[in-house]
């Protein structure tokens, strides 16, 4: 559901269509060995890389599709070959993980935060977790935190002795029935890229992860029921209703879940149902609840937040913007203040406590002076940010600076010309250094694009007459 129903997501389902073609091609260059179709195999693979480098052990599950069911790989001399052939696969795979290990060093958590031992005992805890949730697709959420030391050791025993016993289960099945062991194979070759030895963030899992490495599980249980259904009427009968009812089961329970999906409170609001205390699943419904206009509700969360994690300033940022939104200037001003303190670079946490000084005026001694400063430093941060612009502009007006205000207008409408109050805004403040004529061309163009802004309108009424026209 979680592949599907998330749009940004959308990169694993292609990348799931482009690896599925790629066991076609090379079911087709095993029929029919030509250079032409090994090609296509590869194209299809970096196409598929290209979409989501979850496919770079593709070319491991090609070694043992050629185990079984292809009977490519029948003694150890035959693997040689079977290598060669792929290593035009192998490169690709190794050259995607390297973009992609690059394009997300900055999200790598270091090894000292989270040990190697932890990432091992997460792995196992989440491959055996993935097997349930396979089986019985139900309480799932969208994020999962990860314990910096890793799952509780009862967790991690159940898992390292499940792994043990369904390895020992295949391995002596594995004359009479080799999807067994190549399913499993399967599964945990393809979890690998995604199974937090390398830590991207701080998640422990993800549903999404087991969207490809589930056809593994599926390839096994498919082959079990066909092995015990062969050769009998009855049984047949018996294992199709039931494999039907599994079915049935699993779109209900996908419909189900679904329906979390609908927006973000529910979302949210369900993950921390199914995972308990959840910094970033309360993150999220508190943004949600504040983006509906559910002040109280999104402050009640932000506080629950703030009293875990003090030293997150986004954070506190958020909720001095609760705070703000709610009218306890005080109390957001001392969070804007904390937010900044944690990240000296956070520019929405110093353009919000101009913001604040800036509408204070005065009131509680607050320079008109610091308002600018904050918003200076809001602007040096982003400078392609129109909004801190703007802010910068109404200050420096306020302050006697119009040379300054003018400066910053033509600023942010440079990044956003459309926007209307800025142009107005531009337009008054040339109207009152005497320049008629610009003011006029910034009332005109606002006119041009929304002719019904009577703001607009008064003023170059205004400016006309101050003309003479």
């Amino acid at each position: 559901v979680e592949s599907v129903a998330w749009a940004a997501e959308r990169k694993d389902v292609l990348a799931a269509f482009l690896g599925m073609l790629v066991l076609a091609a090379h079911l087709g260059a095993v029929r029919r060995p030509t250079a032409a179709r090994r090609a296509l195999v590869a194209v299809l693979l970096a196409l598929g890389l290209m979409a989501k480098p979850m496919l770079v052990t593709i070319p491991l599950v090609l070694l043992l599709l050629d185990a079984w069911p292809f009977g490519r790989l029948r003694a150890a001399a035959d693997l040689p070959a079977l290598l060669a052939e792929k290593v035009p696969l192998f490169v690709l795979a190794i050259l995607s993980s390297a973009v992609t290990l690059a394009a997300q060093s900055a999200a790598l958590v270091p090894m000292d935060v989270v040990p190697f031992p932890a990432r091992l005992a997460n792995a196992a805890v989440s491959a055996v977790w993935g097997v349930g949730a396979t089986l019985w697709p139900a309480d799932l959420g969208i994020y999962y935190p990860l314990a910096p030391r890793g799952p509780v050791a009862p967790a991690i025993a159940g898992a390292t002795l499940g792994l043990v016993l369904a390895a020992a289960a295949a391995a002596t099945a594995l004359r009479r029935r080799p999807s067994l062991a190549v399913g499993l194979c399967w599964y945990l070759v393809m979890l690998v890229p995604v199974s937090g030895l390398v830590q991207v963030g701080l998640q422990a899992r993800a549903d999404r992860y087991t969207y490809l490495p589930s056809a593994g599980l599926c390839i096994a249980g498919a082959w079990f029921a066909w092995s015990v259904a062969a050769g009998d009427r009855r049984r047949r009968l018996l294992v199709a209703g039931g494999c039907a009812a599994v079915a049935l089961a699993w779109g209900l329970a996908a419909a189900r879940q679904l329906s979390f999906w609908a927006d973000g409170e529910a979302l949210f609001g369900h993950t921390l149902t199914v995972t308990g205390e959840n910094l970033m699943a309360r993150y999220g419904l508190a943004n949600e609840l504040a983006a509906r206009g559910r002040e109280a509700e999104a402050l009640a969360q932000f506080e629950l937040l703030a009293a875990a994690r003090p030293d997150f300033a986004d954070v506190r940022y958020h909720l001095g913007l609760s705070l703000q939104r709610t009218g306890d200037a005080r109390r957001a001003e001392q969070e804007y203040r904390a937010a900044l303190s944690l990240d000296p670079g956070h520019h929405g946490a110093a353009n919000n406590l101009g913001v604040l000084l800036f509408d204070d005026g005065g009131a509680r001694g607050a320079p008109l002076a610091a308002a600018v400063a904050f918003f200076r430093r809001a602007v040096a941060l982003r400078p392609d940010w129109a909004e801190g612009r703007r802010n910068l502009a109404r200050a420096l007006r306020k302050a006697g600076d119009g040379a300054g205000a003018e400066r910053e207008y033509r600023a942010a409408l440079a990044l956003e010309p459309a926007n209307a109050e800025a142009r107005n805004n531009l337009g008054i403040l040339l109207a009152e250094r005497g320049d008629l004529r610009g003011a006029t061309e910034q009332f005109l163009q606002v006119l041009r694009e929304r002719p019904d802004q009577r703001e607009a309108r008064a003023n170059l009424e205004r400016a006309h007459a101050l003309s003479g026209r």
